[in-house]
């Protein structure tokens, strides 16, 4: 993780340097704040924050939670302002001499082990002087007390401060399917291997996080979600929340891959929470497997979670034969449906798209238009996969009362909605006490 990798270049090299660049609104100062909260929180040592934008009123407020780690006055006014209540924490300057020997001592008085200018560029336009010498002077102070130095600039192009510092990191702000997505890239790091040179990250909850992704269908307990009275459980707990408590009872819910890239594991472990979560509460659920999966991946897939014998006598793997028909595949799947609905029991329907392409368009049309009325009527749940390939899938994405979308950015697997319509959220992996859960990160 970034935060990590500069919290270890700091421990190794005294004095380490970084150039945080970016466009307004990107997140870099919240990315600087994470990192000084981080070295506080592990005793690594005192921060002071210099400010050319905002008061320390304002700062506390924008980042209230900074207040229990950085004392008032080591958040220090560089805004130049006369209206300032607080001289003692004002960092006045003229020229270049009087700004280096102001820092100086603050950073020998107040013992500081890290140091962040916010923003440099409003230094180098106040000072208006020689800036490659107060660059060249500001790393000298910095490498001179091992005081580490984060310096924010809204210039992304190439600077002569780039070959001078031990670090750069450009921040970006992007739009993928007409949502944000946020990328930081590591262009230089010196003394520290680059592990990933483009992270995704959010700034939820006011925190810089690097998102990372660890979706794999392993062994492990799920804890049992109640159905409430409208919605069933989709097994997600983040998932039920953005929806409004879950997957309408009689709803036909749409899972689409966004790219042909994405694996076909990655989105099947989105709906096999919802699978063991049906069998965790004796329903019955009915599959057809999508294109490249087969019974025995389904059934040893749910076997991570759920005893064999319930898998047993609540779960039905139809597989398309292609030789059949479809008529004749879809009679063996409603004959089985049927012995569900005469145990009273609500069902699950997982049905593969994909590997509707083998057989009739206006056949797969008939049948899946009376399975969606069907699963209405009774009250149950429909998920479909499908594939950008994936005939039909016009009149498909028409017919869905829910639409999600996975995709995958900088090898993070991600979900977002199209209706209702969401951010991109991260997935992940995480464990809960004896259980494991999926986690849903939004970027934002």
């Amino acid at each position: 993780m970034i935060v990590n990798d500069v919290l270890e270049a700091f421990e190794r090299i005294g004095g380490y340097t970084i150039l945080v660049k970016g466009s307004p609104g990107t997140g870099k100062t919240t990315f600087a704040v994470t990192l000084l909260e981080e070295i506080c929180l592990k005793g690594g040592g005192k921060g002071v924050y210099i400010s050319t934008r905002v008061d320390p009123e304002t700062f506390y407020k924008q980042f209230p939670r900074i207040s229990k780690f950085i004392p008032a006055d080591n958040i220090l006014d560089a805004t130049q302002s006369e209206f300032v209540e607080d001289k003692s924490r004002q960092l006045r300057y003229e020229d270049l001499a009087s700004f280096l020997r102001a820092v100086f001592t603050k950073v020998e008085e107040k013992d500081v082990s890290i140091l962040i200018v916010d923003s440099w560029d409003a230094i180098c336009s106040q000072i208006g002087d020689d800036i490659e010498k107060l660059n060249v002077s500001m790393l000298d102070v910095a490498r001179k007390t091992e005081t580490n130095l984060i310096l924010i600039s809204e210039k992304e192009s190439e600077e002569k401060l780039d070959y001078l510092v031990d670090c750069i990191l450009l921040f970006k702000q992007e739009r993928e399917e007409e949502r944000l997505v946020r990328r930081v890239f590591i262009q230089k790091m010196r003394g520290v291997p680059i592990k990933e040179q483009m992270n995704l990250f959010t700034l939820h909850d006011g925190r810089f996080t690097h998102v990372t992704s660890n979706i794999a269908i392993v062994k492990a307990k799920k804890e049992k979600i109640p159905n409430k009275d409208e919605f069933f459980s989709s097994g997600i707990k983040g998932l039920d929340d953005i929806l409004g408590g879950g997957y309408p009872r009689g709803a036909f819910v749409l899972l689409e891959a966004a790219k042909e890239s994405v694996g076909l594991e990655s989105y099947w472990q989105i709906v096999l929470q919802t699978v063991v979560n049906f069998l965790h509460n004796d329903m019955g659920v009915l599959v057809i497997p999508e294109e490249g999966l087969n019974t025995k991946f389904v059934k040893e897939s749910v076997a991570n979670y759920v005893a064999e014998d319930k898998i047993d006598e609540h779960v039905r793997v139809i597989d398309a034969d292609v030789s059949e028909g479809i008529s004749a595949h879809f009679n063996t799947y409603l004959d089985e449906y049927n012995k569900f609905k005469s145990r009273n029991k609500h069902c699950l329907h997982v049905i593969g798209l994909t590997k509707m392409n083998f057989f009739d368009e206006n056949d797969v049309r008939i049948h899946l238009s009376d399975l969606v009325v069907r699963n209405h009527h009774n009250k149950d749940l429909m998920i479909g996969i499908m594939k950008p390939s994936t005939v039909l899938s016009g009149e498909i994405k028409e017919m869905a009362d829910i639409y999600l979308k996975v995709t995958q950015i900088e090898g993070v697997i991600c979900m977002y909605g199209v209706k209702p319509r969401t951010c991109i959220y991260g997935l992940s992996q995480e464990r809960s006490g004896e259980f494991l859960e999926i986690k849903l990160t939004p970027i934002v």
